[in-house]
């Protein structure tokens, strides 16, 4: 696991991955040249990709939007070789049947990004596109806020 997110090279997406419910849970962290530049911790977007779709998704759907506003990205990739899921309770695929705790991957993955200095504490978004969706309303579901 990469535990110094801040120290990604400014500008380029990089892999990584952390350990969690037996299974080695991978996620691509992207840091915009904006929010290299900036001194101060920037907000922390967080795209959950549909069912079937790569992971991907949310770097090319976003990378944009995070250039312009100086923003982080968190790409986190679900569970399947050939169509990738999320488990959300009531959807989808190998992530389902298999029982796989993605909550708290998310959760795990969320406390280690929030961690980061780099990570505006306040600023921290979770979207996600069909499957995504319903595992982000899943994931806002089971915060104790």
């Amino acid at each position: 696991l990469m535990t110094n997110l801040s120290a990604a090279s400014c500008g380029t997406s990089q892999s990584s991955s952390l350990h969690h419910g037996g299974r080695s849970r991978s996620f691509v962290w992207y840091r915009s040249s904006k929010a290299c530049q900036s001194h101060n911790p920037m907000p922390l977007l967080v795209a959950l990709h549909c069912y079937g779709c790569p992971h991907s998704w949310g770097l090319t759907t976003f990378k944009h939007f995070v250039d312009e506003l100086g923003w982080l990205l968190l790409v986190p990739h679900g569970t399947g070789v050939r169509l990738a899921s999320w488990n959300a309770e009531s959807c989808c695929g190998t992530a389902l049947s298999e029982g796989v705790d993605d909550i708290g991957f998310i959760h795990k993955l969320l406390s280690t990004a929030s961690a980061d200095p780099s990570v505006r504490q306040d600023a921290i978004f979770l979207t996600g596109w069909s499957n995504g969706g319903y595992m982000t309303t899943h994931i806002i579901g089971s915060l104790n806020v």
